[in-house]
């Protein structure tokens, strides 16, 4: 992404080799132009150890530690970048721009060591890069490095906010077609059960009804049979009281 160059001690104070602080910076130094980072950050951390304001120490610790590349080394290199910025007047532009730098790379990276791109921490990461190198471009207008990482940050966010629109456009038009689903499933349900209710009324109408044909017709016949047996009755009794009178009348007539 760019340089990470190492705050080397001036022929002056070199002279001072007897400081233990800028011994120890030296030989990290020497290891960091190895490439042997860990063993660089240990002097780094003993120069510190002897002096924790020394502001070169801070600044090389963190290029250390953001060399070794995993997510605690990266957060280790924010916070010295940190403490950096914080013993660096930002009249030293040069410094104080490169610091800021490093940390955009740093958010960057730690942004795209996260396993999903669409976290909001892989958002919230490279906005802080991008904050970074806007930064940096204001103290140093002509970095180049920081014009293209800022550029290329811009376009990743970009591409991940329409991915999430995406996404959430996919989730909304899902959900809308769970409602719909669910509101047919109910109409239908609905449907089924007015069925069902209406089935049953049917039966209700349709069925007992021949039954309760059935009693009045037997009611009917007993009704009529009893009108004939006390019609009969009645005739009957008729029939003996006009023989009675009849014969009442004979008798009569005989004596």
């Amino acid at each position: 992404m760019k340089r990470f160059m190492v705050l080397t001690l001036v022929a002056g104070l070199f002279l001072l080799g007897c400081d233990k602080e800028k011994n120890a910076l030296r030989d990290g130094n020497e290891s960091f132009g190895k490439k042997e980072f860990s063993k660089a950050e240990d002097f780094y951390r003993q120069s510190l150890a002897n002096d924790s304001l020394y502001s070169k120490a801070q600044f090389n610790l963190a290029n250390a530690s953001y060399k070794q590349n995993n997510q605690d080394k990266l957060q280790t290199a924010l916070k010295y970048y940190e403490q950096y910025l914080t013993n660096t007047p930002a009249k030293d532009t040069l410094h104080y721009a490169d610091a800021l730098y490093n940390m955009g790379n740093t958010y960057f990276q730690i942004a795209h060591l996260d396993s999903n791109i669409n976290t909001p921490n892989y958002t919230s990461n490279l906005k802080k890069a991008l904050e970074n190198y806007k930064q940096t471009l204001r103290l140093n207008p002509q970095d180049t490095n920081a014009k293209y990482n800022l550029s290329l940050t811009r376009k990743l966010l970009k591409e991940n906010e329409n991915q999430n629109q995406n996404q959430q456009n996919q989730q909304q038009n899902q959900q809308n077609q769970d409602r719909r689903n669910q509101n047919q499933e109910r109409k239908n349900q609905n449907q089924e059960r007015e069925n069902q209710n209406k089935e049953r009324e049917q039966d209700k109408n349709d069925t007992p009804q021949p039954q309760r044909q059935n009693k009045d017709e037997k009611e009917m016949k007993r009704m009529l049979e009893a009108l004939k047996n006390n019609e009969k009755a009645t005739l009957e009794k008729l029939k003996r009281k006009e023989d009675k009178q009849a014969q009442k009348k004979y008798i009569e007539k005989d004596w």
